[in-house]
This record gives C-alpha cells, sequence and structure tokens, in this order.
C-alpha cells in the first residue's frame, strides 16, 4: 500500500487505541507483531503513530502483568530504546550519546511506556535491566547527554536491535 495509506490506516489503529476496554486483550493481541513491525518503518510518521497505539495500549493494559508481557512479546523493548535514544549500535569514545528518532512528545511518551510496563510485570523490568537501561537512563540523566559505559561493554551489546527469542520470553 501506498505510503499515505499506510499512515490514515495506523493513525485510525491509534486513535482506536485510546482507552480501549481492559477486557478486550484479545482482540489486540493478533495485531502486536504487526504493531511492532511499524516501529521499523522506513516513514517517520507512521513509526510515530506505531508509538502512539503501544502508549494507549499500555495505559489501558497497566493493570495486567500478563497483557503487558504479550504487548512486549515480539521485541518492542529493544525498539523503544532504539527509537529514544536514535543509537544504532555506534558509540564514539566519549560513550553513548542520546540522540531521540522520535519527536519530543513521543519521546516522552515513550519513556513513560517504559515506566508503565517495568512497573507492571516483574519480568520485563528485569529484561530492561539485562539491556542496561541504567546506562540509558544516565546518558539521559548527564549534563551533555552522554555517559560513559562499562569497561568491556560494546555499543551492539547494550541495545540488541534484533532481540533473541529466547531473551524476548525472559
Amino acid at each position: 500500500f501506498p505510503t499515505g495509506v499506510q499512515r490514515a490506516a495506523i493513525a485510525m489503529a491509534a486513535a482506536m487505541c485510546r482507552s480501549a476496554p481492559p477486557d478486550h486483550f484479545n482482540m489486540v493481541q493478533d495485531v502486536v507483531p504487526m504493531l511492532t513491525g511499524l516501529l521499523q518503518h522506513h516513514d517517520a510518521r507512521t513509526v510515530e503513530s506505531a508509538c502512539v497505539c503501544f502508549i494507549r495500549l499500555a495505559d489501558s493494559f497497566a493493570a495486567n502483568s500478563e497483557h503487558l508481557a504479550a504487548l512486549a512479546a515480539h521485541g518492542l523493548l529493544a525498539h523503544i530504546l532504539q527509537l529514544i535514544t536514535g543509537w544504532e549500535g555506534s558509540m564514539d569514545d566519549a560513550g553513548l550519546q542520546i540522540v531521540p528518532s522520535v519527536s519530543h512528545s513521543t519521546f516522552t511518551g515513550l519513556i513513560k511506556l517504559l515506566k508503565t510496563l517495568a512497573h507492571g510485570c516483574a519480568p520485563l523490568r528485569a529484561q530492561l535491566l539485562d539491556m542496561n537501561v541504567a546506562n540509558v537512563a544516565a546518558a539521559m540523566l548527564a549534563p551533555d547527554g552522554r555517559s560513559s559505559t562499562p569497561e568491556g561493554l560494546s555499543g551492539s551489546s547494550m541495545i540488541s536491535s534484533n532481540p533473541s527469542p529466547s531473551s524476548l520470553n525472559s
């Protein structure tokens, strides 16, 4: 489909995700893999709308840890970290530099999404810690947006853009 049609469809999906009834998760679950895939779309507006879908869905299903885990089951955490850092596996000598690849409002929403997922689901909290989210947070809090990483930690090991299936199920 043309990009304009895709934009309209995902914008409509984002609107439908607002205040999704908690007892309707089964209707959402089937589209989660496709939504996760849209986080890597070439069109920035499509990516932003897919982010809005996940932000709204997490808000709607925050009270159910199983639903939150299902939202993240297809690599959501790695995609979020990549979007908020704008980082694709390279790092300069000064450390990780945070350069978001999304708008400010989406960036803020993605930070809130990480908080919702970590607060509502212990396995996702552990997975974020395993993904070294502390380094990302330290870089965000640093005055110049940079943070040194521990010795021996390479950029590609901090945030995997293609997480293994076993890491997604932990």
